[in-house]
């Protein structure tokens, strides 16, 4: 199991081209890559009926697909993808730009749940290129926050997500303190490991901002170390 000085290329699935690309982005060891802090994030625990959609925006929906993925050329280089999606309250039309292979990842009669903008109003709304995750059987809520992280060519946010979260769960140790007990205990930190975790992975935007909280006293107080 990687250790967190291990390197990057450790994590299932990063070979030597994709090591080139995270060097763009400073990232060489595991530790570069858990340090490597989501930019923003998207809600995703709000989840919204389709009948209840009322501005163009960004909406979390729990739907079933309705209707087969179709792929149709309209030019040269760009290519649609259209289905519908249904819940107790309405339907949908989905459209992906250059996305064909998102064919291949959906199946009629399924649970998903889609985040996305939505635009256009009435019978012409339409939610553009989200993300669809399958849910489970019996999960009752399915939504989470979301981290989106900075990107270089050949590296998407979700990409990134999914190593981080990998190279998490695989590491063979947890991640080292560096804050006296005393002080952590007089300013009420969480540990570093939790922080890291949580900042990459929050189940609440409570947690969320305590593991900033962490995070930011520990390089403010590194600062000020330095500085004297």
């Amino acid at each position: 199991m990687p250790a967190i000085t291990d390197s990057v290329q450790f994590v299932k699935g990063i070979g030597p081209k994709k090591v080139k690309l995270f060097e763009k982005l400073h990232i060489s060891t595991l530790q570069d890559a858990l340090e490597t802090y989501p930019r923003d994030y998207e809600d995703r625990t709000h989840i919204t009926r389709i009948a209840d959609i009322a501005d163009e925006d960004r909406y979390a929906v729990r739907a079933i697909l309705g209707t087969e993925p179709k792929v149709s050329r309209i030019r040269k280089g760009m290519t649609l993808v259209k289905c519908t999606i249904f819940d107790e309250s309405g339907s949908l039309g989905v459209t992906w730009f250059n996305q064909p292979y998102i064919t291949a990842q959906l199946r009629v009669g399924q649970e998903y749940l889609f985040y996305g903008r939505v635009q256009g109003f009435g019978r012409v709304r339409q939610m553009i290129s989200p993300q669809a995750e399958k849910v489970a059987e019996n999960d009752q809520n399915p939504g989470r926050i979301v981290p989106v992280y900075p990107l270089t060519a050949g590296i998407s946010s979700r990409q990134l997500a999914g190593w981080i979260a990998q190279a998490l769960t695989e590491m063979s140790d947890t991640i080292p303190e560096d804050l006296p007990p005393k002080l952590r205990l007089d300013h009420q930190l969480p540990a570093r490991d939790w922080a890291i975790r949580t900042v990459h992975a929050p189940a609440s935007f409570e947690e969320l901002e305590l593991a900033r909280r962490r995070l930011v006293f520990e390089e403010l107080f590194y600062l000020t170390a330095g500085l004297a």
